[in-house]
């Protein structure tokens, strides 16, 4: 989350994305400016708009801060999580949201300490496509499209929710030329959550399927969890 980022080098992550590059792996980092509905503009600038001073300043920072953190590992730059969500519930920050990315891209896109490969795009949910005014502004921000993939998370209703397949089809064409991340997915295997293990499996043959169909379109994949995690787990995360 961006309000959880501090500025200047970060150790830690420092150290996790040297690991990748030992082994020679390509690192997506995210900025969660939104994360669904939940806005995570640090406290400092609360209330600002976010194409003012104060927010793209504040970004900056951050920019700075994760540049100074890594390395050359480093390919992607994604800002958001599912933020089609966020900007369906508030449509009037549209505008803003837009200017916002565009002067963060170019910052970091200049950035004395970017990574030679650095390619930089915002994160949507399946649906964005489909469903958000502005996707095709913020799509054409970037040099990829980050997407989030889980069955029943989205702007989607219920019935409207398309297969695996038809959603790889659909995010495909609604790039164009530019490349997908695909930065996290996954299928519930807990009755619970509306799923089971059969249902996940045949989930993931089905989008894997779907994928390598289209493997050129797809700079990235990241599973979340094939399998559900323990209890404890689950509950420690919470």
């Amino acid at each position: 989350p961006w309000d959880a980022i501090a500025e200047g080098e970060d150790p830690a992550l420092a150290q996790r994305t040297a690991f990748y590059e030992a082994h020679d792996k390509r690192v997506a980092l995210d900025v969660a400016v939104v994360d669904r509905l939940v806005d995570h503009r640090p406290a400092a600038i609360a209330g600002e708009a976010w194409s003012s001073p104060a927010a793209v300043a504040a970004m900056e920072k951050t920019v700075d801060a994760l540049f100074a953190s890594s390395g050359p590992e480093v390919r992607y730059l994604t800002l958001g999580r599912d933020v089609d969500v966020y900007l369906e519930a508030h449509p009037d920050e549209r505008p803003a949201f837009v200017a916002f990315v565009k002067q963060v891209f170019a910052y970091a896109r200049d950035h004395e300490d970017a990574p030679p490969d650095l390619e930089v795009g915002v994160a949507f949910s399946h649906a964005a496509p489909k469903a958000e005014p502005t996707f095709g502004n913020l799509r054409d921000l970037g040099d990829v499209v980050a997407f989030s993939y889980f069955p029943g998370l989205s702007t989607f209703a219920p019935a409207e929710e398309p297969g695996a397949a038809l959603v790889v089809t659909q995010l495909v064409e609604a790039v164009g030329s530019k490349p997908i991340v695909l930065s996290a997915t996954g299928h519930a295997s807990d009755a619970a959550a509306g799923g089971s293990e059969e249902a996940q499996q045949a989930f993931f043959a089905t989008l894997f399927g779907a994928i390598g169909a289209q493997r050129k379109s797809f700079a990235l994949v990241g599973v979340v969890e094939l399998f559900d995690a323990a209890p404890s787990s689950c509950g420690a995360w919470a």
